[in-house]
C-alpha cells in the first residue's frame, strides 16, 4: 500500500504516512499534501515530525466518521500527490 500506519490507532488520534513509490523527499511530500489539503478546505489534518520522520495526523471526534471519510481522505490525498507532481513537471 501507498500508506502506512504509524502505530495502531489505540485513540481517536491516527498517524500515517504517505508514501508512494518515488525517489522524491517523502517527509518534504507529505508536508506539502498537508498544507494543501488544509487550503482546499475539504479535511483537516496536521503534521507531525517524530523520530525525523513527516506523518500525517487526523483526529476523528465526529461520530458519524466512518469509512467513506477515510477512504475519500486517502483518495484526496492522492489527487494532492498528482497535483504536486504536474506542478514541479511544469
Amino acid at each position: 500500500s501507498d500508506f502506512k500506519l504509524l502505530l495502531e490507532p489505540a485513540s481517536n488520534i491516527i498517524n500515517f504516512r504517505y508514501q508512494p513509490d518515488t525517489k522524491q523527499d517523502l517527509n518534504l511530500l507529505n508536508e506539502s499534501i498537508q498544507k494543501i489539503l488544509v487550503e482546499q478546505g475539504n479535511f483537516y489534518i496536521v503534521s507531525v515530525l517524530i523520530a525525523g520522520t513527516r506523518y500525517l495526523r487526523c483526529s476523528v471526534m465526529n461520530p458519524f466518521t466512518n469509512e467513506i471519510v477515510f477512504e475519500n481522505l486517502l483518495k484526496e490525498i492522492r489527487n494532492v500527490d498528482k497535483l504536486i507532481k504536474g506542478m514541479r513537471n511544469k
